[in-house]
C-alpha cells in the first residue's frame, strides 16, 4: 500500500477501493503501523532498570531488538521477547552477551537493578484464577 501512495500517487480513496476496505483503514496501515518505530518503554514492560534506561535513552524499542539479534519479527518472537523482558522467562546466556554487547553496559548496570514483575502472560493469568 506504501508503494501505491508513494510511487503511484494513488490517493487513499484510490487504495481504500482497490482493497475493499474504508479509507480510515489505509492510512492506519499507511501512517501508523511500524514495529520499529520507538515507544518509550515503561515499568511494566521491562523489569530490568538499566537496560529499560538505556533503550529509552537511545530511543530503541524491543522490535529493534529483536531486529539487530538476527530473529524475525512477529507474534511469537515479540511474545517471547517480552516475557524476557518483563522476567517472566529468562534470558539465556547468548542473548545477554548479546544485549551487553548492544548496550556496552556491564551486566550489573543492565541486570543489577531489577523492578518487581508487573506484567503477566495470559497463561500467569489463568492459573491466579484457579
Amino acid at each position: 500500500m506504501q508503494l501505491l501512495r508513494d510511487e503511484e500517487h494513488q490517493t487513499y480513496a484510490e487504495i481504500a477501493a482497490k482493497y475493499g476496505i474504508s479509507r480510515q483503514r489505509v492510512a492506519q496501515m499507511i501512517g501508523r503501523w511500524n514495529p520499529y518505530h520507538f515507544q518509550y518503554v515503561k515499568p511494566n514492560s521491562c523489569v530490568y532498570v538499566g537496560l529499560r534506561n538505556w533503550m529509552n535513552e537511545h530511543r530503541v524499542s524491543r522490535a529493534e531488538i529483536i531486529r539487530r539479534m538476527g530473529l524475525a519479527y512477529n507474534p511469537t518472537t515479540a511474545h517471547r521477547f517480552a516475557c524476557k523482558m518483563c522476567g517472566n522467562q529468562p534470558f539465556t546466556i547468548d542473548e545477554i552477551e548479546f544485549l551487553l554487547h548492544l548496550t556496552g553496559l556491564t551486566y550489573e548496570q543492565a541486570f543489577g537493578s531489577k523492578e518487581k514483575p508487573i506484567c503477566t502472560t495470559p497463561q500467569q493469568t489463568e492459573s491466579a484464577r484457579s
